[in-house]
């Protein structure tokens, strides 16, 4: 799935909270109706908080940087301060910086 996927059914599972929310029941077609109760409510606002994290979780860009002294390179949000870890206190580079 695609990233405005995932933020569609966000958008989705959002909405249904503020709907259940402000007391609307929400039509399903032959399934029925979604009459608000504070256990729906909860619900449909915990699994939007959740699914939020997660998508924050999948899409978070991948950074390596590359310490000029020893050549290892590091996954960036490994790294404290972006110092290199086997060096002691090297900063380290980025990996298109570093190759340029």
């Amino acid at each position: 799935m695609n990233k405005s996927l995932h933020y569609f059914s966000l958008f989705i599972l959002f909405m249904m909270a503020v709907l259940q929310l402000f007391g609307i029941e929400v039509y399903l077609g032959k399934s029925g109706t979604i009459k608000p109760s504070i256990i729906l409510i909860s619900i449909f606002f915990s699994l939007s908080i959740i699914y939020f994290i997660y998508i924050k979780f999948i899409f978070r860009e991948e950074k390596y940087s590359i310490c000029p002294n020893c050549e290892e390179t590091f996954n960036f949000y490994e790294l404290k301060n972006g110092k290199c870890k086997s060096c002691e206190g090297i900063d380290t580079i980025e990996i298109k910086e570093y190759y340029k």
